[in-house]
């Protein structure tokens, strides 16, 4: 792990096979953030960037909004606790609706609320590469959770969803469950720890019985009771242990990585 920016660059130049990068917590901010994109933006072996807690800003997610319009081998990239707001989440959802490779985003922990989920949503309905998407901690509520489900209603490459923490109340639960009926892609939804309870259950239960592809459904931390939380699980074991269920993981595998299909199992 580099300990500098400078360190960071220089591992670049001198060693061309670099794969990782992780730069969590190096408080690089925007003028970093500024070196990094440039020299990742004709690098070709790089796939995974870590910029965990680094005070990008949303200058810094300018930048990194350029680099995911220019650069085509970043499969994986965490944005984690940067202080991103609407106004950067929506750079990087509009970069997202033209690249073309990344797999993995990691955006928890950024407060950038429903404006910021709108922007992302957006970009879920033309992208089709994305496989995991984390908007964990973000506040997004029930505006931001029902553009997402509209988005869901669309894409259908996105295999993993992390909303957990996000003030999302009935109404936004709701919606969600309403798209997973005509979503075909999904396999994990993770609604942890949000403002919903047995009042969306029936919603929650009709989705999983009318969906066919959802092995994972996170309730909790809510106010769904423990009844409740069996009725679910049961069902979706009763999925997993289904002769259909190994049929549909088989043809999930060559489009998910290693680390996405140790999550669905």
């Amino acid at each position: 792990v580099p300990s500098s920016i400078e360190e960071a660059l220089d591992a670049l130049a001198r060693n061309p096979r670099v794969t990782d990068l992780q730069l969590f917590n190096k408080k690089l901010g925007h003028s970093g953030a500024a070196k990094i994109a440039g020299a990742l933006q004709s690098n070709e072996t790089v796939r995974v960037l870590n910029l965990t807690c680094d005070q990008l800003g949303n200058s810094g997610a300018e930048h990194v909004a350029a680099l995911l319009q220019k650069n085509s081998t970043l499969i994986e990239l965490d944005l984690r606790m940067n202080k991103i707001s609407g106004q950067g989440a929506a750079l990087i959802g509009a970069a997202l609706q033209s690249n073309t490779r990344l797999a993995r985003l990691y955006l928890s922990s950024n407060d950038f609320g429903a404006a910021g989920a709108e922007s992302l949503a957006e970009a879920l309905e033309s992208n089709s590469t994305l496989r995991t998407l984390s908007l964990e901690y973000n506040k997004i509520g029930d505006k931001g959770a029902e553009r997402i489900a509209e988005a869901l209603e669309k894409n259908e490459t996105l295999l993993a969803l992390y909303l957990r923490s996000n003030q999302i109340g009935s109404t936004g639960v709701q919606r969600l469950a309403l798209a997973l009926e005509n979503n075909r892609s999904l396999s994990t939804l993770d609604l942890a720890a949000n403002d919903f309870g047995v009042e969306s259950l029936s919603f929650i239960l009709e989705a999983l019985e009318a969906n066919s592809t959802v092995l994972a459904f996170g309730v909790a931390d809510t106010r769904i009771d423990t009844h409740g939380m069996m009725q679910i699980a049961t069902l979706l074991e009763r999925r997993r242990a289904s002769s259909w269920y190994w049929s549909s993981i088989l043809t999930k595998i060559c489009h998910c990585s290693t680390r996405e299909f140790q999550r669905i199992r």
